[in-house]
């Protein structure tokens, strides 16, 4: 099964992370890490409209019929994909830079 796949590769890094690798007390004090953990979850939030309104042109898709898109929600999903690909871009700059060391307190 994939989820116990991924808890096992879940559990081993846990494992390992408290006895061979950086503490989470390392990740902790950098401000990078807090600025990468933010975006994350406002990708994650700001995802939640667009999913919900694929998920229903699913319905129409389906039927072969295209779906009714109004204007509004044209332009607010387009606005809030462009914003999630630049929390992206800020997760991997966030993520680069920590890995050459930046960010310490």
């Amino acid at each position: 099964d994939l989820l116990n796949q991924c808890i096992a590769c879940g559990g081993d890094r846990i494992f390992k992370g408290l006895y061979f690798e950086k503490g989470s007390a390392y990740y902790f004090s950098n401000w990078l890490f807090w600025v990468k953990i933010g975006s994350f979850i406002a990708v994650g939030l700001l995802s939640i409209y667009p999913t919900i309104k694929f998920m229903k042109w699913g319905k129409e898709l389906k039927e072969n019929k295209p779906p009714q898109v109004s204007l509004r929600d044209y332009t607010t999903i387009s606005l809030l994909l462009k914003i999630e690909l630049i929390g992206i871009i800020i997760m991997l700059i966030s993520a680069s830079f920590m890995a050459k060391g930046y960010g310490f307190l």
